[in-house]
């Protein structure tokens, strides 16, 4: 680490300190400051890529008027992850309370009521 940094660096842990702060830097070098613990971040990878669920649903809502009723199939997804994706589009294009859903599980199909 440069001179200019390490003073950098330097007085800022001072400012922290003087203030009785926690903090946890971790320098160029890898060597960590402070006393709080550093935790990796949390990996949250997606289930399907983005974009895929609602593309899914919407082509089985997109043309759907007041009153028409249309069934999603499961296909390679779980009944709830269809349903919410349904939910979550329906909500989007219309506003909430547009759609009314029910798992049809012996069909393996999400039935789909436009109201509004």
């Amino acid at each position: 680490m440069s001179n200019v940094k390490q003073a950098t660096l330097t007085k800022a842990i001072n400012f922290l300190n003087a203030v009785g702060a926690k903090y946890a830097i971790i320098d160029d070098a890898g060597k960590k400051y402070g006393d709080l613990e550093v935790v990796e971040a949390k990996n949250n990878a997606r289930k399907y890529p983005h974009g895929e669920m609602s593309a899914y649903v919407g082509k089985y809502l997109a043309n759907m008027s007041i009153t028409d009723v249309e069934e999603i199939p499961f296909a390679k997804y779980e009944g709830s992850e269809v349903r919410s994706a349904a939910v979550s589009w329906g909500c989007y294009h219309w506003g909430n309370g547009a759609i009314t859903t029910s798992t049809n599980k012996d069909k393996k199909v999400v039935e789909v009521l436009r109201v509004l």
